[in-house]
């Protein structure tokens, strides 16, 4: 697998949409493989925040699902957001950001600002480490000043802050996964 330098810090919607939607782990195997094999080679980078949010959705139930146990194996390749000063001063400036914009109401701040929310977070990394944002959220093209969105969106925000962001689909073939 040649991946040409690329690294993408992804959102947890890239793990839990292929899971329960089209990359089972019973019937598409080799997705789960390639994705393992980008976050050893540190092309794929795990957010700590990212994999809280897959955690979180399993404490509901009884037992662990193939997602959970697959990212359990993730302990020590994830970026420590909240242990990394140059991360924390970033985020600070994406909260400060939204809450700024005439583009925003306050609840976009009051989610964006939630301890288990990553989407800050991600944007925060992705500024300090120059990764690639991998989401399946898809930007608001009608932000306007005079009718303030309620929820901001990662690739607005990214394109605020000068990061990079595209869909699992893209990041599959910057990277040459073959299923």
């Amino acid at each position: 697998m040649s991946f040409e330098g690329n690294r993408f810090l992804i959102d947890t919607n890239c793990f839990i949409d292929p899971f329960k939607k089209y990359y089972f782990f019973d019937l598409v195997p080799t997705f789960w493989q390639r994705m393992e094999e980008a976050i050893i080679f540190g092309h794929v980078i795990l957010l700590d925040l990212v994999k809280n949010e897959i955690l979180k959705g399993q404490k509901e139930k009884e037992k662990k699902d193939e997602l959970t146990m697959w990212v359990e194996r993730f302990g020590n390749d994830l970026i420590l957001s909240r242990k990394n000063p140059e991360i924390m001063d970033m985020y600070l400036k994406v909260l400060d950001y939204i809450q700024n914009c005439d583009l925003y109401k306050s609840s976009a701040l009051t989610e964006w600002s939630k301890k288990d929310v990553a989407d800050g977070w991600l944007i925060a990394a992705a500024c300090v480490g120059e990764y690639t944002i991998t989401t399946f959220e898809e930007r608001n093209n009608g932000l306007n000043p005079q009718y303030p969105s309620p929820e901001a969106k990662i690739p607005n925000i990214c394109e605020h802050f000068s990061v990079e962001c595209v869909d699992l689909f893209a990041m599959m073939r910057r990277l040459h996964f073959r299923l």
